[in-house]
């Protein structure tokens, strides 16, 4: 494929569309990295919470717990 884009061209007009497809390569993989490195962020962020919210309904399920026994002794 590269062969049949490149043909035709002079040695440093073929140098320079390298070049530039090099160029677009690494910003797109930059850009890749840079999202899932946000949403790995945002990930880390969303499981902090279910920690809390895990804990607080711990709390709470206890809290009922005791609450019903003080209710109804047995």
């Amino acid at each position: 494929m590269d062969e049949i884009l490149l043909t035709g061209r002079s040695d440093e007009e073929a140098i320079d569309d390298s070049m530039a497809s090099s160029i677009q390569s690494a910003a797109y993989v930059s850009n890749m990295a840079y999202c899932l490195h946000a949403i790995a962020n945002e990930i880390q962020e969303l499981n902090t919470e279910i920690r809390l919210f895990v804990e607080c309904f711990m709390s709470l399920r206890k809290m009922l717990k005791n609450l019903k026994r003080k209710i109804r002794p047995c």
